[in-house]
C-alpha cells in the first residue's frame, strides 16, 4: 500500500520565494505581493486552428501562461485571453472554460468557473497553473 500525493503549483513560488528571501527585500512586510495578495491557480484547456503551422502548442501554451500571469484587474475577460492567442498565430479557438482556485486566508478554497467575464475578487493575483494547448481535430 502506497500513499500518492497529488498537488497544484505555480512556477512563479520559486520566484516570489527568492524574492522575500533577498537580502535587499529583508524588511518586514515590505513587499506587498506576499502581504496582500491572495494566489488563485488558474486551469483551462485550450484547442485552437492555424493557417500554415505558424504556431506551435508550446507557443500557445506559453501565450496563454504569459497572458493569465500578467492579469491585473478583477474582471478577467475571457475574451481577452483568446486574442492573446490570436495575436500569436491561432486562427480560430474553440469555447474555452476558466476554471480558477483561490485559496483564501482562513485556508477556504473558492472555485470559479466560466467562458466569459469571470469577477475575481479584490486582492488575488492569478496564476498559470494547469494549462493545455493543443491543435483542433
Amino acid at each position: 500500500n502506497g500513499v500518492a500525493i497529488d498537488f497544484r503549483w505555480s512556477s512563479l513560488v520559486s520566484q516570489v520565494q527568492t524574492l522575500v528571501n533577498s537580502d535587499q527585500e529583508r524588511t518586514i512586510v515590505s513587499d506587498i505581493l506576499v502581504r496582500n495578495q491572495i494566489p488563485a491557480l488558474v486551469s483551462c484547456a485550450i484547442k485552437f486552428g492555424l493557417k500554415n503551422g505558424v504556431l506551435s502548442e508550446t507557443k500557445a501554451k506559453q501565450a496563454a501562461e504569459d497572458f493569465i500571469n500578467g492579469f491585473q484587474g478583477t474582471n478577467f475577460e475571457v475574451s481577452a485571453l483568446v486574442k492573446a492567442l490570436f495575436d500569436v498565430g491561432a486562427v480560430s479557438v474553440s469555447p474555452v472554460t476558466l476554471k480558477i482556485e483561490i485559496d483564501q486566508i482562513d485556508g477556504a478554497i473558492q472555485f470559479l468557473e466560466g467562458t466569459d467575464t469571470i469577477p475575481t475578487p479584490r486582492g488575488v493575483f492569478l496564476t498559470a497553473s494547469a494549462i493545455t494547448a493543443s491543435y483542433k481535430s
